[in-house]
């Protein structure tokens, strides 16, 4: 025990009484920073003053060279006092004792919370090849959730395409040969069906524009075929959505364009009517000149 005493009063300047802890180590002998390591000459974990660390085999020599305690890979854990962030380092592999030359930092955690990955990033997975984020799955898949009203949305990998749901209902899927969006459009999922009203009186208002956007930088200046949301509100106020979004400071209208094929089929639908009532009117209208003639050559 006396021996075991000796060692530790070499290695360590320690207070017993302390307003901070029960123990408290003042720091290593010396200028050296690290203060204490635990485990054989093989590896070990160090604990490191002024940035606090925790090292796994490596340490800090006097001259505040970063070492490694044992052959093999090295890592480090360590907090700034400066910035508040805490960085989770790793170093390539080497011989005990010999010097760290290289540092990566994988990711770490601002003051604020914040999480940045300086590397890839994999879910699920062992390997995400060339891919900054990669996601692996079975049942269910990413998932994006709104803090405030708790509407979520999921993507969903599977062998059909690529699915999408909005709490928890579907929504839609893409295909996965030709990347065709299809949507939801199960009778079992409606309710309130009803014939929808004539529209080629209405389509016949709609105001097809040609325009640029504000927000186009002069490499993307294309001009655009479509319509303006505030003429199109008043025909189809149903193909109009006004969003609005206090926490982007966004108040915007938008037009459902899929919503018009619907609608350019029922006017199509509609002129067919129109055409087969005309050449039944024109049928008529022969066949009465034609018995007027032969009436008039008897």
């Amino acid at each position: 025990m006396k021996s075991i005493l000796t060692s530790i009063l070499i290695l360590f300047s320690v207070r017993v009484i302390s307003q901070k802890a029960q123990m408290e180590i003042l720091g290593a002998l010396g200028n050296q920073t690290t203060v204490l390591t635990i485990g054989s000459d093989g590896t070990g974990i160090s604990l490191q003053r002024n940035w606090p660390t925790i090292g796994f085999n490596q340490y800090r020599d006097a001259q505040n060279l970063q070492r490694f305690m044992g052959d093999g890979y090295a890592g480090s854990i360590f907090f700034s006092p400066v910035e508040g962030g805490i960085y989770f380092s790793q170093f390539n592999d080497g011989s005990q004792d010999g010097f760290i030359d290289f540092v990566r930092i994988p990711f770490y955690i601002t003051g604020i919370g914040n999480v940045n990955v300086m590397q890839n990033l994999g879910i699920g997975n062992t390997s995400t090849g060339s891919y900054k984020v990669k996601i692996t799955h079975s049942t269910y898949g990413f998932n994006i959730e709104n803090a405030s009203t708790l509407d979520d949305w999921e993507f969903w990998s599977n062998s059909s395409g690529l699915a999408m749901y909005c709490n928890g209902n579907f929504r839609g899927q893409f295909d996965p040969n030709s990347g065709v969006y299809a949507a939801a459009s199960d009778l079992r999922l409606k309710q309130n069906i009803a014939e929808m009203p004539d529209v080629l009186s209405r389509v016949r208002g709609l105001k097809a524009r040609e325009y640029q956007f504000k927000s186009d930088t002069a490499s993307t200046s294309a001009r655009h075929f479509g319509f303006l949301a505030q003429e199109v509100q008043p025909v189809f106020p149903s193909l109009v959505k006004h969003i609005v979004e206090p926490e982007r400071d966004l108040e915007v209208y938008a037009v459902d364009y899929a919503g018009f094929g619907v609608v350019a089929i029922k006017a199509i639908q509609e002129l067919v009517e129109k055409i087969v009532s005309l050449e039944n009117r024109i049928y008529e209208l022969e066949t009465q000149s034609l018995k007027a003639k032969t009436l008039k050559s008897d």
